[in-house]
């Protein structure tokens, strides 16, 4: 191979890869914001002192926090899950920043709407903007790489970045969209570029977000894009707040609007378990369904007695449910699980799913009243949540209905193991074309639940079949 020869193959291996080199440095060193430097427990509770002296109507002296930091804060104050009210406020450093804001929130009508009560179970929120970069849009290095519309789709950290309005609105009035805030008003995965795979959204809805801006900023007419910039906060917010608040509680510390986790002990599970219990047994209704979506910034819910109504979701809640009571024999769980159950035997009554099979097999499958097609993985989860019940009270009132239910999934699985995944119960026909992703390995779980509360080995051998198949039809490149 002649020099030439070797040159010309050494640029074309390694050009490429210097290319891509010198365009990430050119991008990190004009769009990288830096990692905030955060305060501690000590300078989060005193930026924090004068603000919830504001709200609760007492005085205080200034800020005992040392002058000098960013002077760029927005505040804001939740109550009851809510954003009750936000407060910007721009000075020559974070104590001064945090003083302004303090008087702003003296006068806020909004705080002077609250009750007592409210006030002092409110939580003041604190955005310290620590840093900026340009947005990207326009960016002449994208337009040369032929990419102008990439600012656009990646150009805020989720959670991380908020958007700001340069120069704000008359009189310098300040524009920020915190980083919470681009979440809750859905801006960050808005737009949807592949018209073939609509699950698919990505990247910025920049027209509602300059909206959103010139409204904050009191402005009217076209905003110029050009002057949104990016920023990084350093977030924290009050701690819960008892009756009697423990004045030595630091503010906590947020990244993408929550705390640091726990650390991984038993005891730190099991509080989390039975939080999302009590989450649960929070959102079902009296007629035993479930509030199936909750948003918690808006407070907005989904309506328990709507027609539309996920079976296999209520099966599955109610299995996590009755393992956690199992697992840990909390009183309070028994009655909430019950209603669920006794609602499922309502919707299964109604759905008219029961039939004999012509050899006098009684079987029964989960089914609203609203459908015309069985689904196997709502019966299946049905049955693991009532074998999980079983397991966990030894009350076997549930076991005539699981063992319709698993007769069923016994009826639906073919000889090599597979299962039939819908089913019509006016034609008493199960479809052998159709296949949903779950349906074969909960129904394998289901059998396998069975045979812990009935020691019957026709379960055990039908989930060994089961899984059998599954394993079998994983056993490919990427499976």
């Amino acid at each position: 191979m002649t020099r030439r020869r070797r040159l010309l193959l050494l640029l074309v291996w390694t050009l490429p890869s210097l290319a891509f080199l010198v365009a990430t440095a050119i991008v990190y060193g004009a769009f990288r914001i830096p990692r905030p430097a955060r305060l501690d427990a000590a300078g989060r509770a005193a930026a924090v002192a004068p603000l919830r002296a504001a709200v609760d109507g007492r005085s205080l002296a200034s800020c005992a926090l040392r002058p000098g930091g960013p002077g760029t804060v927005g505040i804001t104050v939740w109550s009851h899950g809510r954003a009750r009210l936000r407060i910007d406020a721009v000075a020559a450093d974070l104590p001064r920043a945090i003083d302004e804001a303090a008087a702003q929130l003296r006068v806020a009508p909004g705080v002077a709407a609250m009750s007592v009560e409210d006030r002092s179970t409110a939580r003041i929120q604190v955005d310290v903007i620590t840093g900026t970069a340009p947005l990207g849009g326009g960016a002449r290095l994208f337009d040369a790489l032929a990419l102008p519309g990439l600012p656009d789709l990646l150009a805020v950290n989720p959670g991380i970045e908020g958007i700001g309005l340069r120069g704000g609105g008359p009189g310098g009035k300040p524009a920020w969209l915190l980083p919470h805030e681009l979440v809750s008003a859905r801006v960050l995965a808005a737009r949807r570029p592949s018209a073939t795979v609509q699950d698919l959204a990505v990247g910025l809805d920049l027209e509602r977000i300059t909206r959103l801006l010139a409204t904050r900023a009191n402005l009217v007419g076209a905003v110029d894009r050009a002057r949104l910039y990016r920023f990084r906060t350093d977030t924290f917010v009050e701690a819960p707040r008892p009756v009697a608040p423990d004045p030595a509680a630091a503010p906590i510390a947020l990244e993408r609007g929550i705390p640091a986790a726990p650390p991984l002990t038993a005891a730190a599970l099991r509080e989390a378990a039975l939080a999302g219990g009590h989450f649960l047994v929070a959102h079902m209704a009296p007629n035993g369904r479930y509030i199936y979506e909750h948003d918690l910034s808006s407070g907005g819910q989904t309506d328990p007695a709507s027609a539309s109504y996920s079976m296999p979701r209520h099966a599955g809640t109610t299995y996590f449910l009755a393992e956690l009571y199992r697992i840990t024999g909390e009183p309070w769980l028994r009655e909430p699980i019950e209603r669920a159950f006794a609602h499922l035997a309502e919707l299964m009554a109604n759905g008219g799913c029961a039939t004999t099979l012509a050899d006098g097999t009684q079987i029964d499958c989960v089914m609203d009243r609203q459908e015309t097609k069985a689904q196997l993985g709502a019966t299946a989860l049905a049955v693991v949540a009532l074998a999980e019940y079983q397991r966990a009270t030894a009350d076997t009132r549930y076991l005539p209905v699981a063992t319709r239910l698993a007769t069923f999934l016994l009826w639906m699985q073919r000889p090599d193991g597979s299962f039939r995944h819908t089913y019509v119960p006016a034609t008493k026909l199960a479809s052998e074309s159709e296949m949903q992703l779950y349906y074969s390995g909960e129904a394998a779980l289901a059998l396998a639940r069975m045979y812990l509360v009935t020691h019957d080995p026709r379960y055990a051998r039908a989930a060994e079949r089961g899984l059998d198949w599954v394993v079998a039809q994983y056993d490919f490149f990427m499976g």
